[in-house]
């Protein structure tokens, strides 16, 4: 110990030695956090804008040259950064992260965006990350293999498929809101993710028959909203608000059954029916099993 006391204290060329070493190892675990050929967001703009990214060369990071390109799903890992909005339309993506703060929007006209199976995850939306899917008849294809992971965000406002012969999970904070009629997607639910249902005068939503974490329904209805399905099963149900018409539990079905494992929760500015026919007064064979 004394020694060491000795060292630090006695000689300044020691002290020098001990720093660089430091500042060494902090560099090396710097460079080994990217790789040669991976992408970050340089700010805002379009996928398809060089100017939008940084490509990093092995040894810095810079604009990518026309012959490099924009991201594509034989590049590197793809970051979208913190207060900045990539706009997407029609790509081939692959090892996508968009950071708490940053912005991915998906919004064309008759294209597609295709998320290949590459290293781990291929998109992921961390907390705090928002995914937005509008524009017009714009469909999401999730390949064989394709992991989709959703921790933050996933606003969606156009009914165009979403087709997942891959994987799409919704974690713990994820968060799915959708404000048209439209099939919710197949994905794996965490107990404590939400699926929600807003916007205005929705009449029905298909495939249903998943077990959700938290299921939300605050819309402002002009006619019935009929939820679809033989059994849905959820943790927690919220009928929060449903404007001058009902949300229809059993959708003209003769049978259905619906699960919520913990709360039922219908507010004041939410209305509910279960009827099989054009009317509440024909009741429907409804199961509801609740807690």
């Amino acid at each position: 110990m004394k020694g060491f006391i000795n060292f630090l204290g006695g000689n300044r060329s020691g002290w020098m030695k001990v720093m660089l070493l430091v500042v060494g190892m902090v560099l090396s675990l710097v460079s080994f956090s990217q790789s040669s050929g991976d992408y970050r967001s340089a700010g805002s703009g379009n996928w398809a804008t060089l100017a939008s990214w940084q490509r990093y060369n092995g040894t810095t990071w810079a604009t990518p040259t026309a012959g490099e390109g924009v991201p594509s799903s034989t590049s590197g890992a793809v970051t979208i950064r913190n207060g900045h909005t990539i706009s997407a339309a029609g790509e081939t993506i692959d090892q996508v992260v968009v950071e708490s703060g940053g912005v991915l929007t998906y919004n064309g006209t008759s294209t597609s965006i295709t998320v290949a199976d590459g290293v781990g995850d291929d998109l992921t939306i961390n907390q705090g990350g928002t995914f937005t899917h509008t524009g017009s008849s714009n469909s999401i294809t999730i390949n064989s293999g394709a992991n989709v992971v959703v921790n933050g965000l996933y606003n969606r406002a156009v009914s165009s498929a979403i087709t997942t012969t891959g994987t799409l999970s919704f974690g713990a904070t994820g968060y799915y809101n959708q404000t048209v009629d439209a099939t919710i997607p197949t994905a794996s639910w965490n107990s404590t993710s939400t699926c929600k249902l807003s916007g205005y005068n929705l009449t029905s939503t298909s495939d249903l028959n998943q077990s959700f974490g938290r299921l939300r329904i605050n819309t402002v209805q002009t006619a019935t909203l009929n939820l679809s399905g033989t059994t849905i099963s959820c943790k927690d149900l919220y009928i929060e608000t449903t404007g001058n018409y009902a949300v229809n539990l059993a959708n003209n079905t003769a049978s259905k059954t619906l699960n919520v494992e913990d709360s039922l929760y219908i507010n004041t500015a939410g209305s509910v029916v279960c009827a099989k026919g054009a009317s509440p007064s024909s009741p429907g064979g409804l199961t509801m099993n609740v807690g």
